[in-house]
């Protein structure tokens, strides 16, 4: 009896063991196929087809050109013109003389920004009217940022639009001596916004005043100075 119950517990023992053998193989053989699943799909991955596809674009830039135009314009075409007292409120004559000149002479001839003008012979309350025109070749819209007074290469004034509506009135000394030598009446605002191959008229006038040096020409240059429409300020930044 106790050999068959000994015969019967290594049987028992015997097919637990060869049960748990089984159930180890499987598991590996599972772990072994997933393995293959995965090396495969990493397999398909770097196999995988890959293309490119380029877009080609071309952005164009537009111009912004302007220029001073024409031939200048002034009141002083023979007998001098006097303004008495000052151009605010002063009367304009016309005298009986042909003293004085007035010469405005553009940069460079072609396409402009600046104006030179150069009085000979003045003498207090000569006056002068210069008209000129401005003239927008560009394909960008603008408008006049300020204005430049320049005196023997230095700018001495700048004039804004801001500026000119509060006082449209601009004072050169041209020989350093703190005395103002001109006056000059500033006609239009600096505001207007320009297109292609628009063209505007624009002017300003002169008055030599008291303190002004004698037995010298009288000179300085006008410099505009445009911006693109979207970046105009009235001001100084």
């Amino acid at each position: 009896m106790e050999e068959q119950i000994s015969s019967s517990s290594q049987f028992h023992l015997l097919y637990r063991r060869e049960q748990n053998i089984k159930h180890k193989i499987n598991k590996i053989e599972a772990i072994f196929i997933v393995s293959i699943f995965a090396l495969s799909g990493v397999g398909v991955a770097y196999a995988a087809w890959t293309d490119t596809i380029t877009i080609k674009g071309t952005a164009t830039t537009g111009t912004m050109k302007w220029e001073f135009s024409g031939i200048p314009t002034q009141g002083d075409s023979g007998l001098d013109p006097n303004c008495f007292w000052d151009l605010e409120t002063g009367d304009w004559v016309q005298m009986d003389k042909d003293v004085a000149n007035t010469v405005v002479e553009y940069e460079q001839k072609t396409h402009p920004h600046k104006m030179t003008v150069t009085i000979n012979n003045a003498y207090p309350y000569y006056a002068n009217h210069i008209g000129f025109k401005v003239h927008c070749y560009g394909n960008i819209p603008l408008r006049v940022w300020k204005v430049n007074f320049v005196v023997k290469g230095q700018i001495i004034k700048t004039l804004y639009d801001n500026d000119w509506y509060s006082n449209p009135y601009v004072y050169l000394d041209l020989n350093g001596d703190g005395a103002y030598d001109l006056e000059i009446w500033w006609g239009n605002p600096l505001d207007l916004q320009m297109h292609f191959c628009g063209t505007v008229d624009r002017s300003f006038e002169i008055l030599v005043l008291q303190p002004a040096p004698q037995g010298k020409a009288l000179k300085f240059t006008i410099e505009y100075v445009a911006i693109q429409w979207n970046e105009w300020t009235p001001e100084a930044p």
